[in-house]
């Protein structure tokens, strides 16, 4: 519905675009759609005392999730998955390996985090690989404790919802991570408007277009068995990386 009454693709706007006021509030709800994790799960907030919070890697870790993991209790284990080369990796992350490793570093580094409080899985092609990652060590935690995990997760608002979908489905179809995992919740991060997401990627208006309009796309897709599709399924690596470039330090 929301789309429909853009009346417009990605494909049809350049880098200058303008839009008009309504069409900037169609897609500010857009972005409010799709960074809302109900109704599959609810919001909640990282640096509480969650005992595991987990991060998707993508371009983002570093401008908007490292801070809010470094905020976190210093009890709580930060499970970093991601990918080595994928459609949202920036090229800093290809260098040292792959995301989570990048912001492993960063936590370290910056924040002074103890590394012994990181996990770090850097196999990942797609994001419902990441969301597998967590389950397994969730499932890990109660095979040795007995215990079951609180999980919350730090994504790119408008990423929230595909994930939340996405992870739903998994839990669905898996007895054991649902025994395993004791509550989920979702902490955004970043943008809160379109016009911030164009600013965010130097004020390409196409650019925020098309990650928003194909997130919306592969919704459906990643709250089914189809969200294990390859990278070319969901996108260019190559063009995204061009687009959003080496990614913000």
């Amino acid at each position: 519905e929301i789309c429909a009454a853009l009346g417009f693709s990605s494909a049809s706007v350049g880098a200058g675009a303008v839009f008009k006021p309504a069409e900037l509030r169609a897609l500010d709800k857009l972005l409010g759609f799709l960074s809302d994790p109900a109704p599959y799960f609810q919001q909640g907030n990282a640096t509480e005392n969650a005992q595991l919070v987990a991060v998707c890697g993508n371009w983002y870790d570093l401008p908007h999730k490292a801070q809010i993991l470094a905020r976190t209790p210093k009890t709580t284990e930060l499970l970093l998955a991601g990918g080595r080369a994928e459609r949202l990796t920036s090229a800093d992350a290809e260098r040292v390996g792959g995301e989570p490793l990048l912001l492993q570093r960063r936590l370290v580094e910056k924040y002074g985090v103890d590394v012994r409080r990181t996990i770090v899985w850097s196999g990942s092609r797609v994001t419902n690989h990441n969301l597998l990652a967590a389950l397994a060590y969730a499932k890990q935690v109660r095979d040795f404790s007995q215990r079951r995990t609180d999980t919350t997760f730090v994504e790119e608002r408008f990423l929230v919802r595909r994930e939340a979908a996405s992870l739903a489905h998994l839990l669905g179809a898996d007895a054991a991570a649902r025994d395993a995992v004791a509550s989920v919740r979702f902490h955004g991060v970043g943008a809160r408007s379109f016009s911030a997401l164009t600013r965010l990627h130097r004020g390409r208006h196409d650019i925020a277009l098309a990650l928003l309009l194909g997130e919306f796309d592969r919704l459906e897709r990643y709250a089914t068995a189809h969200g294990n599709s390859s990278t070319t399924t969901h996108g260019s690596r190559k063009r995204t990386h061009a687009l959003l470039g080496r990614g913000a330090r």
